[in-house]
């Protein structure tokens, strides 16, 4: 049997210091399932989904209106997504 590794970074650090972002992401209704998972890994492309479902989606033309505190929240949490990079995978703790 062969183990395979990869990079994962826990959703707690993508929005820590973010409290309003994490409220919205926290309550949210996201279109993924967990089941009975202990952990739920997800890329980046699922992971900008479930913060669409949050209301957290940034439009290209409002990256750099940082107007209120949820606004400058969630530049933080793409600029933190860029800086990962395709291949990190994201962990949700269930």
């Amino acid at each position: 049997m062969k183990t395979k590794e990869f990079k994962v970074v826990d959703v707690d650090d993508i929005l820590e210091d973010c409290p309003h972002a994490s409220q919205c992401f926290n309550e949210a209704d996201l279109s993924v399932s967990f089941g009975d998972a202990c952990w739920t890994l997800m890329d980046q492309d699922i992971f900008l989904r479930c913060l669409g479902d949050a209301g957290l989606d940034l439009m290209d033309d409002e990256i750099n209106a940082e107007q209120t505190p949820l606004d400058f929240e969630m530049k933080t949490i793409y600029n933190r997504l860029d800086k990962l990079g395709d291949s990190t995978y994201i962990a949700l703790q269930g």
